[in-house]
């Protein structure tokens, strides 16, 4: 990044003048019993090695924007239960804990021997385990950083989610004709997908029971638009179908409030405002088996 380049300016000279020194102490070291130019050289080295350690990035992904452990530090922190716990690679240990994720959050795979039980999640670059379930993937090319759920036996989860998918599909699909509710084309679409979260879609159709209200979006969350499941939705202009169920409280209050009291699994991992606007997030990974 752009402020990579003052430090490289600044660090240039003084390194320069560093191994200035170095050289000067070695060639007059030479008509010098040898013991006393050691100290020297040894200061001078870790002076020079401990600047640079300063002003030298430790991971070449730390000097691009958006770089994929950042995101996937953000999205962590925002779509996975605080219980919940990621493996990972101990040098991507590093490069998220450096990124502001809680070292607790992250199970090194050189840890997975410890008394802590195993993490459901794992995140990791290659493809050595594309085999497992993708939940979301940040970053392109080798730098790229997939988000995979850990199971015993893959194809069992494989065909449950695609049985959670196609139930997913018709309930979607008979919710889009909800009279309740505001749609455009693009939340339609996403409703008929099959990738909306059973739990949301469950409690969508609960609340529209009692409420009217416009279904803005289904944001992507996961990294790229097609990966993983769609586990968020923004409300707009939410009104109280029966009036004589109205309250002082404001009707977005009333919504909120019913989806944060649902019962598990039913329960969001988190629901606020945004610019007046009612965003609802459920956790990762989504469960099989709510709709099928």
């Amino acid at each position: 990044g752009g402020d990579q380049v003052p430090a490289l300016l600044i660090a240039v000279p003084i390194i320069a003048v560093l191994l200035g020194v170095v050289i000067e102490e070695a060639l007059t070291g030479w008509r010098r019993p040898g013991p006393v130019v050691v100290p020297g050289l040894a200061a001078t080295l870790a002076a020079a090695a401990a600047f640079g350690l300063l002003v030298l990035p430790a991971s070449a992904t730390d000097t691009v924007d958006g770089a994929p452990q950042r995101e996937l530090a953000t999205w962590l922190a925002g779509n996975v239960a605080m219980e919940s716990t990621i493996e990972v690679e101990p040098l991507l240990w590093v490069e998220l804990v450096r990124a502001g994720v809680p070292p607790e959050r992250l199970q090194r795979t050189d840890d997975v021997g410890s008394d802590r039980p195993r993490a459901t999640l794992l995140a990791d670059r290659g493809e050595e385990n594309a085999e497992l379930p993708l939940i979301a993937s940040f970053g392109e090319g080798p730098l790229a950083i997939d988000v995979r759920q850990r199971v015993n036996v893959v194809v069992l989860l494989v065909a449950a989610q695609a049985a959670e998918r196609e139930a997913s599909q018709e309930f979607g699909s008979n919710l889009a004709g909800n009279p309740n509710l505001s749609i455009d084309d693009a939340v339609r679409q996403d409703l008929g997908s099959g990738r909306v979260d059973s739990r949301l879609l469950t409690v969508l159709a609960t609340a529209a029971a009692g409420f009217t209200f416009t279904i803005e979006a289904f944001p992507r969350t996961n990294g790229g638009d097609e990966v993983g499941t769609l586990r968020t939705v923004r409300i707009g202009d939410v009104a109280i179908l029966n009036p004589a169920t109205a309250t002082d409280e404001p009707e977005a209050l009333r919504l909120r409030d019913f989806f944060r009291y649902q019962l598990l699994p039913y329960r969001p991992l988190s629901q606020g405002f945004d610019a007046g606007v009612l965003v609802v997030v459920y956790s990762a990974p989504s469960p099989v088996g709510l709709l099928s």
